[in-house]
């Protein structure tokens, strides 16, 4: 698909699944303004679920709730239903500007348990990614939409590892400050192998790394 306007979407603009494979978007532009005091909700440029070799490149999204919201360039959400076992592995993401985004880029997983199921993220990269005034730079949450009884009750069943974010620069918003990146490993040892390294770090750049307790 090439060179396709969309206007406000209903919800997400475009999603790729159904064990879809060799899949190209390219030169979209897609936004979804509100004009009241009701936002849009979920309006993602797009989605790329259960497919492979999957390419996404040219694209802008203006909207105002998944670049003003929570996810970013992303990886997620994993592991949700029972039972189940979501995989990302070899994905890279280069050249993405983010402007006003709560994270620019993150990954997002369920803490496993009984309600929910497991998780691999492998080999995925982030190469050049432009933050400008964006919340965080960078976020790995291991126990998306969790309580704390539930997290504490509840082993990590994810594995996240080989992740790259390099090459990036630009400039973090102040809501967070001092802390632009958080990084969460849901286990210890190589099960959580994540590499942070920028060229030009944002202001008031500072990370946490460590097991979910």
């Amino acid at each position: 698909m090439d060179k396709v306007q969309v206007k406000n979407s209903q919800n997400v603009f475009f999603t790729v699944q159904g064990k879809s494979t060799g899949i190209t978007l390219s030169n979209l532009d897609l936004k979804a303004i509100s004009r009241s005091s009701a936002p849009p909700k979920n309006t993602d440029g797009s989605d790329i679920g259960l497919s492979s070799w999957v390419t996404l490149s040219n694209t802008k999204v203006l909207n105002g709730i998944t670049c003003t919201g929570p996810h970013g360039v992303s990886v997620g959400s994993l592991g949700k239903a029972s039972g189940s076992t979501d995989s990302v592995t070899n994905d890279l993401v280069g050249s993405a500007v983010m402007i006003k985004s709560t994270k620019a880029a993150g990954i997002k997983v369920y803490r496993g348990g009984s309600s929910h199921g497991s998780s691999i993220v492998r080999n995925v990269t982030w190469d050049g990614v432009n933050v400008q005034n964006s919340d965080y730079a960078f976020t790995i949450e291991p126990w998306y939409d969790g309580t704390a009884a539930y997290c504490k009750a509840n082993g990590a069943s994810s594995t996240i590892s080989g992740i790259y974010v390099k090459n990036c620069k630009g400039t973090t918003s102040k809501k967070c400050a001092p802390t632009t990146g958080e990084v969460f490993c849901p286990v210890k040892g190589l099960a959580c192998d994540v590499h942070v390294k920028w060229v030009e770090c944002p202001s008031h750049w500072s990370s946490r790394k460590g097991p979910l307790q």
